[in-house]
């Protein structure tokens, strides 16, 4: 279980003092609302993250600026582009550490963002980011405690 995460009793983690981790700015809340993978498919992105080298996370820094500006323009959810801008700057803060596989769930999530072909082609608009979305709300959710701490670390707006 990564840090953060929800034990199904609403505990939270006990490394957290238990309890349910606070959602400051309500991100998360409304991106978990919408995420709806399926156990083979949190499986599948579970295993792709123990197969991240340091070419994926290259492969991502160089990729960002063109797909978060492609999505931009084809109408992605102004909290979904949060999201996704928090997951980057979290990956591209030097002052920021975080363990590996934490580093390696984020690059998943954004590699599935820059990439060109996904579930549903990104061409179609809005309907297009619906599995980004997905990808990148669990990612969110499994780092949960990770992002509420950058975002407030950061001093990063609320949605």
């Amino acid at each position: 279980m990564v840090d953060g995460e929800h034990h199904e009793d609403g505990k939270g983690d006990p490394k957290d003092g238990g309890g349910k981790p606070t959602d400051e700015d309500g991100l998360l809340r409304r991106l978990m609302a919408k995420v709806g993978l399926s156990d083979e498919q949190k499986k599948k992105l579970a295993e792709e993250v123990t197969k991240v080298t340091p070419g994926d996370e290259e492969k991502v820094r160089q990729e960002m600026p063109r797909a978060t500006e492609e999505a931009k323009k084809r109408g992605a959810v102004p909290e979904f582009l949060d999201g996704v801008r928090t997951l980057w700057l979290m990956l591209t803060d030097a002052d920021f550490q975080m363990p590996w596989q934490s580093k390696a769930m984020i690059i998943v999530a954004l590699g599935y963002f820059v990439s060109p072909v996904d579930a549903i082609p990104d061409a179609i608009p809005v309907a297009g980011y619906a599995d980004d979305l997905l990808v990148v709300g669990w990612v969110l959710h499994q780092l949960q405690g990770e992002v509420v701490a950058y975002r407030k670390l950061r001093g990063l707006a609320r949605c």
